[in-house]
Order: structure tokens, then C-alpha cells, then sequence
């Protein structure tokens, strides 16, 4: 009967000296009473130092000691949590626990795996995460520095233009006045052209100031009734355009949560448009209406003007993009692109239909993820 026991004793000693994991035999209190040759070599130290002495000893974090006294008193699950001890020359080794099962006689059996390597290699990757972080987050900084430089560079630049161009449209009203009795036809032309090329370049030069107030303007989100701002930008467009016949049809529109000041700019925009591609009509014909659903708005404005060719390679929402002829229409190219950085800013989509001669369908999606929108 000893001889088997002496077998079975030797058989479990050495199965536990080769398994490859770190073994520990502890009793109730956490003191160590057997340990696998693992063991020995990875904190260099024969089995005869090791017993008798605590486990906890090893911990090189208190919060580690405190967890591992839980688990003993079975409060706390061990499963896969990752102690830091104290190894060979007091260099640090990371153990994975497997198991910690009670044996006869009240003590412990510990199980656990070395990932000291793991580890490292996942603290690496992440000291190389954090720097890459850092690294793009200057970048980006320094690139926002240096648009808003570009930004503010073009605005001093439009502001520049303005003051010599101004002063050329009136040189040219003081040469016209005063020879108007003996001005030939080709000099009225010249003069003719001389204003009109002023205006067009003032007016450029407003609606790019504008585009760079619109890129550089900052969200503030409040309710806006749709309704009442589409009838505001009307209300400004029969004041610029005068005695034009505009004809609109708007069904019920819904508040949205948005940028009052910038959504103004884009649906002035939009509806500017239909009436300068509906000046060779006997009127301005549009139609205005929003379609929902349980994510989105979408606005739909609908004009019966000139329309343009699909077909064609110009992008309408590109800067300086001219779909038409100016000697037919008058343009600058700049509007709809104001119009989709707008709803860009707003995380929302803006996509135009045209038909040649029959008008344009410009639709504008914007998320309910703001507020609640609500029918005013």
C-alpha cells in the first residue's frame, strides 16, 4: 500500500514538473507548499525556498495582493486575470491565471501561464498607438493652423480687390459723363463692358467672401422653422430681383434642428438659382417640399427654368463650376458650392436632377439626429 502511494506521489510530482504551465501548491493561508520546476526556473529558485514562504510576497502590486486574497477566500473570480511578480533578479513576470482549485486537505492548487512577452508586445503596440495618435493629432492641428491662415489670406485678398475695382467702375462713370455728347459707339461698348466686368468681379468677390465666412463659421444648433425661413429668403430675393414674378408653391415644411444663419445661405442659394435659370421664361415657377422619414428630412426644391445636360462634365457643386453661358445667364459658379459645404457641416447630402429645359430638382437630406423634429 505505501509503495502505491509512493508511486502515485512520484507519478503527480513529476506530471506537475513537466506540465508547462506555473504550478503552485498553497494552503489555506496562501503559503506556498509545492511548485512545478517551471516554477523554480522562472523565479530562480529552488522548491526549498519556496516553501513556507507567502505567494503574496511576490505581488509587485498591492492592488494584485488584495485581488489574489479575494480569490482565496473565494470572492472573486481568477479566471484569466493577469498578476504581476517579482521574478529572477527582480525582473517582472506576468501571470496569466487558469485555475485555482481546492484540494484535500483545505489548500489550493494554482494554475497559471506565462505572457510576460505578451504583454510587453501589447504595452509596445500601445506606446506606438499613443505616439502615432500624437503625431496625427499635431498634424491635424498644424493643418487646421494653416487653412485658417490660407482662409483669412484669401479674405484679406478679396477685401484688396474690391477698392481698386470700385475705383475703376467710377473712373470709368467720371470718363462716360463727361464725354457723353462726343463718345463713339465702340467707346460706349468699351465703357458698357468696363462696368459690367466691375460688377461681375465685385459680385465674385462677395460671393467668395461668403463661400470662406461659410467655411470657417462654427454650428450653432437651435429649432428652425423651414417654413418661415423659406419665406424670409423669398421675401430677400423679390427685394433684389424687383419686379420679377416669382411663383411658389411650398407644402408643409418641418422645423429641423440646425445653423439658422447658414441654412438661410443655402436655401437662398438653391432658390437664387431657379430664378436666374428661369429668366428667359415668362416666370419663375417653384416648387418646395419635404419628404421624411424616421432618420431624415429631405427638401426638395423644384424649379421649371433652363435645366442643364447631365451629360455634362462640369461637377454643379464644384467651385466656379458654370453650367450655362454667361452672356445668357449670369452666374459666378460659387452658389451650389456653398450650398453643399453647408449641408456637409450639417452631416447632411445634397444631389441635383436637371432636364434641359425643364427645370431642376435640387434635394437637400438632413438627419433627425439633432432633435426631434416636429411640423411646424
Amino acid at each position: 500500500m505505501t509503495d502505491t502511494c509512493d508511486y502515485y506521489k512520484a507519478f503527480y510530482t513529476n506530471m506537475m514538473n513537466n506540465i508547462p504551465c506555473i504550478y503552485f501548491e498553497l494552503d489555506q493561508d496562501g503559503i506556498i507548499q509545492k511548485c512545478s520546476c517551471s516554477a523554480s526556473e522562472l523565479f530562480g529558485k529552488d522548491e526549498t525556498e519556496f516553501v513556507g514562504t507567502p505567494f503574496s510576497q511576490y505581488f509587485t502590486d498591492e492592488i494584485d495582493e488584495e485581488f489574489f486574497a479575494d480569490c482565496l477566500a473565494g470572492a472573486k473570480d481568477i479566471m484569466n486575470h493577469e498578476f504581476t511578480v517579482s521574478g529572477k533578479s527582480g525582473s517582472e513576470i506576468v501571470l496569466r491565471a487558469k485555475s485555482l482549485t481546492s484540494v484535500t486537505g483545505g489548500g489550493f492548487s494554482f494554475l497559471s501561464v506565462d505572457v510576460t512577452s505578451e504583454s510587453e508586445a501589447e504595452e509596445k503596440e500601445l506606446l506606438i498607438k499613443e505616439k502615432f495618435e500624437r503625431i496625427l493629432s499635431e498634424k491635424s492641428r498644424e493643418m487646421s493652423l494653416a487653412y485658417n491662415e490660407l482662409e483669412n489670406f484669401c479674405a484679406i485678398i478679396a477685401h484688396e480687390f474690391k477698392a481698386p475695382i470700385r475705383a475703376i467702375g467710377l473712373y470709368n462713370n467720371i470718363i462716360y459723363d463727361e464725354l457723353s455728347g462726343d463718345i463713339s459707339g465702340d467707346s460706349i461698348t468699351a465703357s458698357y463692358k468696363i462696368k459690367e466686368y466691375c460688377d461681375k468681379s465685385l459680385d465674385m468677390i462677395e460671393k467668395l467672401l461668403d463661400y470662406s465666412k461659410v467655411k470657417s463659421h462654427k454650428l450653432r444648433n437651435r429649432t428652425v422653422d423651414m417654413n418661415q425661413l423659406v419665406r424670409s429668403c423669398l421675401h430677400d430675393l423679390k427685394l433684389i430681383y424687383g419686379r420679377i414674378d416669382i411663383r411658389v408653391s411650398i407644402s408643409p415644411l418641418p422645423c429641423i434642428s440646425g445653423d439658422e444663419f447658414l441654412m438661410k445661405r443655402a436655401v437662398f442659394n438653391i432658390l437664387e438659382n431657379s430664378v436666374k435659370y428661369s429668366a428667359l421664361k415668362p416666370y419663375t415657377e417653384i416648387d418646395i417640399s419635404c419628404v421624411s422619414d424616421e432618420k431624415t428630412h429631405t427638401f426638395c426644391f423644384r424649379d421649371h427654368g433652363a435645366g442643364f445636360d447631365v451629360s455634362s462634365s462640369a461637377d454643379p457643386f464644384g467651385m466656379f463650376s458654370r453650367l450655362h453661358s454667361d452672356e445668357v445667364y449670369k452666374g459666378s459658379g460659387i452658389g451650389l458650392a456653398t450650398v453643399m459645404n453647408i449641408v456637409k457641416k450639417h452631416g447632411g447630402e445634397v444631389s441635383i436632377s436637371p432636364e434641359p429645359d425643364e427645370g431642376c430638382l435640387v434635394r437637400m437630406k438632413l438627419g433627425k439626429h439633432l432633435s426631434e423634429a416636429y411640423y411646424c
